[in-house]
């Protein structure tokens, strides 16, 4: 039985998964992915803006997640504070394994223990963090809003 991107496991995707630094033509499809999951998961957003990915990725290190020539996700890394700002993921690919991907991809580009934080209210990305190795060591109830900061342990 085939899911309805054509594969009929999450191995299978993998097998086709290609990641690789993006190039100034993905940026346009990252914006969009990027808008469209913070529109549909981050409801503390008032009015989230197609021009707000490019400011939040400004230094950063990206990483493109594709499959057969699709892209389906990314993540945007400050390598030098070993910190994981962003990693987002194409609605209806979500659940296969493209996150724990580009996290182990960002786990090994960092030198030291890589660090990222997650909105208290978000509770999806804590369960895959945490399912992931990732270990809780702040909560930052004054930040607005507020959030907690995750640790890698593996390093």
């Amino acid at each position: 039985m085939n899911n309805q991107n054509g594969f009929s496991t999450n191995k299978h995707i993998l097998s086709h998964l290609i990641l690789r630094a993006v190039q100034p033509e993905d940026l346009a499809a990252l914006a969009r992915i990027y808008l469209v999951s913070r529109q549909y998961h981050f409801h503390w957003l008032k009015q989230p803006r197609l021009d707000d990915f490019y400011t939040a990725i400004i230094g950063e290190n990206i990483e493109v997640a594709e499959i057969n020539h699709e892209i389906v996700g990314f993540s945007s890394l400050n390598i030098n504070e070993n910190f994981l700002h962003l990693l987002f993921i194409k609605e209806e690919w979500h659940g296969r394994g493209i996150g724990k991907m580009l996290l182990t991809s960002a786990r090994q580009r960092v030198e030291q223990p890589l660090e990222l934080k997650v909105v208290v209210a978000n509770q999806r990305a804590q369960k895959f963090y945490e399912r992931e190795g990732m270990v809780p060591v702040r909560h930052s109830t004054l930040a607005v809003p507020p959030n907690i900061t995750y640790r890698d342990p593996m390093k």
